[in-house]
Formats: C-alpha cells, sequence, structure tokens
C-alpha cells in the first residue's frame, strides 16, 4: 500500500530480531548505530553490501539495543576517552555473543561477514603479525576473526581472553574493560616496542639489498659525489659519522617511524593505551557508505493527537445567539428564521432520502441474496421421495444469507474562504447525507476544518505539546458539525444552524435578504490545512472504529482546491529563545522521511514543496494505519482540462502518466451525469469531480410531462425521482460504496 524505504526488509529484520517496535531511520551515517534512550537504529545508506554484511551490521546494533544500557555507556566513556576502545571491544564480544546465541541463524552471517572485512583490510593489520599487535586488539580479532588467525596468548593474557568471553552484565564488562584498560596503560611502551621491533627486522632485511647496490667490486663504498666534482667542503669527508648518518636517512629516511603503516605510526605517536584494529575498523565503516546518497533525510514524525485540545465541540458551535440579523423584514429573529429554513427543509427532502435510503436497502438485500449459499443437509426431504426414481435430490436444503458488513462514514468538509461560492449548495448536500446515513443506520462523523490565525501571522494558542521533530498540526482548526450519536434534540440544532449560516451564504450571493453575520470565530473560513486535518484524522479513525464497531470505514474528503499547509517540525533555532522549540519548514536539500510508531513513510514524489506529494504521502500513511477507504468530492467551477489540472497534479505525486487527452474523454463520457468519476488514484481510492456553484443546488422541479398518456406519465415520473436522486450527487455516490 505504502512507497517503502530501500532497506524495508531490514528494518523489519531489526524490529522482529528486537521483538519491540524499534523505529528504524536511514541517514547517511558512517556505520549502523544505535539509540538506546529513544530506541532507534540509524542504518546508513548503504552500497555494495553483501546479506551477510548487513544482517552482521544490523544483528549487532540490535545486540545493543538488548542489552547496552545508555546511562552506564556514557558515564563511562566520559570519564576517560581512552577508555573507550577497551569498552568497545569487550561490549561487542558480549553482546555478540548474545544475540548470535538467541538467534542461531545469524551465527553464519557473522562468520562470512567478518571473514569478508578482514579480506577487506578493515582491521589495518592483514599484512601485519598479528601476535606482535597489543592485547586489546588481538582480544578484539580473536573474538570477531579469531578462526581466520592463528593469534598467541600468555597464560596470563588467556585468562583475559576467558573472562571477556564469559561477561554477562555490563558492570562485568566495565571492570573487565578498566582492567585491560590498566593493563595496556602499563605495558604501552612495551607494545610500541614489539611492534617497532616487527618492523626494524623487516628494514633490516631491506637495507642488506640497499646497500649492497652501492658498493663497488672490491666492497668498498663508491664515492659518487666526488667523481663529479661535488663533494663536502675541505675538512669534511665521509669519514665523520654525522656524514655516515646523513647518507643513510637519505636511503632510509630521516625517522624510521615513516615506514610503518599509517594505524601502527598513530599508535606509536600517541604514545597512549588503546586499540589499532578498533580505530582503523571505525574509520573504515564510512567506505561502506553510499556517497552519491547525499541528501539528508529529515524524520519527522506524526505526534498521536490529543483530540481534545484541537477539535471544537458541537455544543461550542451551535448557538444562535451569536448569529447577528442586520436589516431583517418584519422583525424577524435569528430564531424565527431557523425554525422556517428547518420546516422547509424537511418538507422538500424528507421523502426523497427515505426513497433514496428504501432502495438501497433493496440493493444491499440484493447483494446479499446473491451470495446466499445454499447446503445439503444430511437429512431426508419426504416431500421429495416420491421421485427417488427420477431425482437424487432427496434431501433437506438450508440457505445461509451472511449478514451485512457494518459500515461507518466520516467525513470532512473544507472550510476555507474559497469555498463561500460553493457553501450554500455543499450544506444543503451534507444534511441529506446525514439524512440518509441515519436513515440507514449507518455511524457517521462530519468534521470542517479550516486555519487558525497563524494564517495570518498570529500566534495562534498551540494546540499539542511541542516535541522535538513532531509535525506541527497547530495551524489546523477542525470543527465538529454533525453526528450519528447527537440525539433528535442535537440534531435539529445542528440542522437549524447549519441552514442559518447557509442562507447567510446565500443572500451575499444574491445580494438579497438580510444581513446575516455569524459571529463565532469557530466558523471564520480562512485557508485549508489538509495534510494536518488527515493527520488529527487518524486518531478520530481509530476511536470512531472502536465506538461504533465499524468493519468498513469510508472517510470523506470535500475540498475545492489542495492544501496549503506545508511540511513543518518542531525544530530549535538560533533566533528563538533558548530551548523553546517551532515549527521550521526543512531545508531544500531534505528529503522527509515521515515516521509513525516504528514505521517510515517516505514522501511519495520526494519533493516536499508539492503540497499535494504531501497531502498522497498522509492519506497513504492513513489508510494504511487505519484501514479506511478514502474518497474525495472535489468541487471545480468548470470542466476543462486546465480546471482539472489539479487532478493531473495528483496523478504526477504518485509517478502515474495521466494526461490532458484522458481527461477530454472523461468529461465527454460523463458529462451528462454531471460527475467525473476518477478511480485509482494514488491517495484518494476514488475522486469525483463535482461542478460547484450552483450545481451544487437540489432539484426539487415539479413533473413535468408532455400528455397523461400511460407512457408520458411513466418517462416523466422517471426523469422527475431521477433528477431529484441525481442531484443529491454526496448520498448518491456515497451509496455504492455501502451497497
Amino acid at each position: 500500500m505504502r512507497t517503502v524505504m530501500k532497506i524495508e526488509s531490514k528494518s523489519i529484520l531489526a524490529k522482529l530480531l528486537a521483538t519491540e517496535n524499534i523505529s528504524v531511520q536511514q541517514q547517511n551515517i558512517p556505520t549502523a548505530a544505535f539509540d538506546p534512550t529513544n530506541r532507534v537504529l540509524y542504518i546508513p545508506n548503504w552500497k555494495d553490501m553483501s546479506i551477510s554484511l548487513q544482517d552482521l551490521l544490523i544483528g549487532h546494533e540490535v545486540g545493543h539495543a538488548f542489552e547496552t544500557p545508555a546511562e552506564g555507556w556514557h558515564d563511562a566513556i566520559c570519564e576517560d576517552k581512552t577508555l573507550k576502545p577497551f569498552l568497545n571491544i569487550v561490549e561487542d564480544a558480549r553482546i555478540e555473543r548474545k544475540i548470535k546465541s538467541r538467534y542461531p541463524g545469524l551465527v553464519r552471517s557473522f562468520y562470512s561477514a567478518y571473514r569478508e572485512l578482514f579480506e577487506r583490510d578493515f582491521f589495518g593489520v592483514k599484512d601485519i603479525d598479528t601476535n606482535a599487535l597489543p592485547l586489546i586488539d588481538r582480544i578484539n580479532l580473536h573474538f570477531k576473526v579469531g578462526t581466520h588467525l592463528n593469534l598467541q596468548f600468555s597464560d596470563s593474557e588467556q585468562s583475559f581472553v576467558d573472562r571477556c568471553a564469559n561477561t554477562e552484565t555490563w558492570e562485568d564488562v566495565e571492570a573487565l574493560a578498566r582492567e585491560l584498560h590498566g593493563k595496556a596503560s602499563e605495558e604501552v611502551q612495551t607494545d610500541i616496542d614489539n611492534l617497532m621491533d616487527q618492523f626494524a627486522s623487516d628494514d633490516d632485511d631491506d637495507s642488506d639489498v640497499d646497500m649492497s647496490s652501492d658498493m663497488d667490486m672490491d666492497g668498498e663504498e663508491a664515492d659518487d659525489a666526488d667523481a663529479e666534482g661535488e663533494g663536502t667542503a675541505p675538512g669534511q669527508g665521509l669519514d665523520s659519522d654525522e656524514e655516515e648518518q646523513d647518507a643513510f636517512d637519505e636511503l632510509f629516511g630521516d625517522d624510521e617511524e615513516d615506514q610503518l603503516p599509517t594505524p601502527i605510526r598513530e599508535f606509536v605517536d600517541t604514545n597512549e593505551p588503546g586499540s589499532i584494529t578498533d580505530k582503523v575498523f571505525r574509520e573504515m565503516e564510512s567506505s561502506l557508505v553510499d556517497t552519491a546518497e547525499q541528501k539528508k533525510k529529515l524524520y519527522v514524525n506524526i505526534p498521536k493527537v490529543d483530540l481534545n485540545r484541537v477539535i471544537t465541540p458541537a455544543k461550542d458551535v451551535y448557538k444562535l445567539s451569536d448569529i447577528t440579523l442586520r436589516f431583517a423584514r418584519n422583525g424577524e429573529t435569528v430564531e424565527d428564521m431557523a425554525k422556517t429554513l428547518y420546516k422547509e427543509f424537511l418538507a422538500k427532502n424528507t421523502k426523497t432520502v427515505n426513497q433514496m435510503a428504501a432502495n438501497f436497502e433493496m440493493k444491499r438485500k440484493a447483494s446479499l441474496y446473491i451470495k446466499a449459499k445454499t447446503a445439503k443437509t444430511g437429512e431426508l426431504n419426504d416431500k421429495k421421495l416420491w421421485s427417488y426414481k427420477t431425482s437424487d435430490d432427496l434431501f433437506k436444503q438450508i440457505t445461509s444469507v451472511p449478514d451485512g458488513k457494518n459500515h461507518g462514514m466520516i467525513m470532512y468538509l473544507d472550510m476555507s474562504g474559497s469555498m463561500f461560492r460553493n457553501m450554500s449548495g455543499t450544506i444543503d448536500q451534507l444534511i441529506n447525507l446525514s439524512m440518509f446515513c441515519r436513515k440507514v443506520n449507518i455511524p457517521f462523523e462530519v468534521y470542517g476544518f479550516t486555519s487558525t490565525d497563524s494564517y495570518y501571522g498570529q500566534r495562534p494558542v498551540c494546540t499539542q505539546e511541542k516535541v522535538l521533530g513532531d509535525l506541527s498540526i497547530q495551524d489546523a482548526k477542525v470543527v465538529h458539525l454533525l453526528s450519528s450519536s447527537f440525539n433528535k434534540r442535537q440534531n435539529e440544532e445542528a440542522y437549524k444552524y447549519l441552514l442559518v449560516w447557509k442562507q447567510s451564504f446565500y443572500n451575499r450571493l444574491n445580494r438579497e435578504g438580510c444581513s446575516i453575520e455569524m459571529n463565532n470565530p469557530a466558523m471564520d473560513m480562512i485557508a485549508t490545512p489538509l495534510n494536518a486535518t488527515i493527520v488529527i484524522g487518524i486518531e478520530i479513525a481509530k476511536k470512531f472504529r472502536e465506538a461504533h464497531k465499524v468493519e468498513i470505514l469510508n472517510t470523506i474528503y470535500l475540498t475545492d482546491g489542495g492544501a496549503t499547509d506545508y511540511v513543518e517540525s518542531f525544530q530549535e533555532a538560533k533566533w528563538r529563545d533558548e530551548g523553546e522549540l517551532g515549527p521550521t519548514k526543512p531545508a531544500y536539500q531534505e528529503a522527509p522521511v515521515f515516521t509513525y510508531g516504528s514505521a517510515s513513510y517516505p514522501l511519495v514524489g520526494g519533493n516536499v514543496f508539492k503540497n499535494v506529494a504531501v497531502t498522497v504521502t498522509m492519506l497513504e500513511i492513513y489508510k494504511e494505519i487505519t484501514g479506511s477507504k478514502v474518497i474525495n468530492f472535489h468541487l471545480l467551477d468548470r470542466w476543462t482540462p486546465s480546471e482539472l489540472s489539479n487532478c493531473d497534479d495528483y496523478a504526477k505525486a504518485g509517478n502515474q502518466n495521466f494526461c490532458y487527452d484522458g481527461w477530454d474523454k472523461l468529461i465527454k463520457s460523463q458529462k451528462s451525469s454531471g460527475v467525473i468519476e476518477v478511480k485509482d488514484f494514488k491517495g484518494f481510492d476514488v475522486r469525483y469531480l463535482v461542478k460547484g456553484g450552483k450545481s451544487l443546488n437540489l432539484q426539487d422541479s415539479d413533473l413535468e410531462v408532455k400528455s397523461n398518456t400511460r407512457g408520458d406519465l411513466l418517462k416523466g415520473f422517471r426523469k422527475f425521482a431521477s433528477n431529484k436522486s441525481q442531484s443529491r450527487v454526496f448520498v448518491q455516490k456515497f451509496i455504492p460504496q455501502v451497497a
């Protein structure tokens, strides 16, 4: 369902090994690492990695996830930096032993991977006599590649090896590491001498060969300089010790340490206890990283929303007392207007909605009957015994009809300023849909969404806890409009308020009637924070399904445009007060990866500056988490290819090929229905492209017939009934989803 990371299989492996939902993040880092505090496994952008090597690095870090305590680790290494490699080596031996014991299938992977790394000289000692290395390095090689080497330990050293092989706790590791560190501090000069002796003997062998080339046939040293007339000053011949040393240095270098391999030379230069093999290994790990993958991945966590902080409840919305009438005729009050509008609406719509509900029930029952199964029992049907000579069908039959699935609907209404000319018809359609759902007992919730005042630069009251890395949703305002859980009084109250709200749009558009002022800030129409609303909807859907035991959830978004909210996560910034977090847009090079729990979701299309890509990604996340089908009613001014370009953007976001030629065909084929249906896009499962404005108004024309003949009457009635149902486009298109 969702677009996944290229390392998803390894992410799954890590979670299986850890037996917990740790978070897995892919970053530009030199090696895999585990954050034990936040339970995050960091995986690099690897290149040319064998399966065994990937399993080794992931298994190793999961071992840390199981065993390594964050506090003890940091306390120990902060005390003395030279202690760190000793802790690394002893702890690696412990956690790798334990992870291989827990998961024996990793043994072979570890064996093959370490052999591969040794052959690639990841320890920096491929051409060195490993028995000349310090004890800590031999211990490191013993537990990682010991089977490939003939490592030797004295009796006293073997005791350290045995203890390392039997460490059980972090306390055991730290105690042993400190002892090894102390021993290394005492013997650091001895270790240096051993290494120098190895290379000195090699140099002596080389010197014998080199020097023979500078001898004449009699074994005397040739004086090339004198022969060329470029000798030294008078009185300073080659007999002096200084000149002999200069000649030697010219042949072999002025410092014998220059002849040492880099890791050995660095160890000699520091003259401090440490590990050659651990240091080289850490440095070599960077070669495994894909340097071509330069984009930094910004991980943005999808927060678990506190609905009490982001939703304005219906009881705080539906207050007729907050509405002001100006220039009302005949002293009409808001209450009078609400009663009249409510009575007229029911009169026009109740019969039609009831009829649509009856048709829906017929469809549903017919569908269930088709799915009915007939099974024969082992009991004879005595009424068919007479036909035993001509028929084998003598047993009783049982027909079972499966129960229909429990459907539910959540709808989100775009309350942006651009919806102004669509809102009158939309409210009618919305109430009709809620009436239908109540009639056929489909649980539902309807919410409106728009922006807070922060869209105009004003600082809003924060509707979420500020957590570093969390996606900011504080720009979104969600208003509870309708619900199947409303009782009769609450539902009537909601309808009356919405119909007065509808009338306010109608009067302004048509410049007739009184001025109606909605004084509740919850109903202010600003922008379209669709992306944040989808995130908020995750928690709404989870609670809704649980409350109503919904098996099949349909989520509907009614919009007239795309999202206006960008990806912003809570980050620290220099210009803010010390320690204060605030929403920050990602830098240009940052490609966001969204996380929810332990799951990771890369941005579809990879372009954060296309809001439609963010919307598609959020919808894919929403569908995976909630299991909901997602439907979009998109209101348009005109049906032209250019007007439909927004849908084309959705196709591009999902890397789908959909051109204007396709739109032309859809327009021609579906023009008569007033709705264009587009399926199988990324994000939305189905999109209904609906003409907005006056086209949303309900058809309430009278029955028209050409004559009183039976044929004309039937034709006219069918057209009349069809127009009334077709004009209720929300209900009409919703029915197939739940039938």
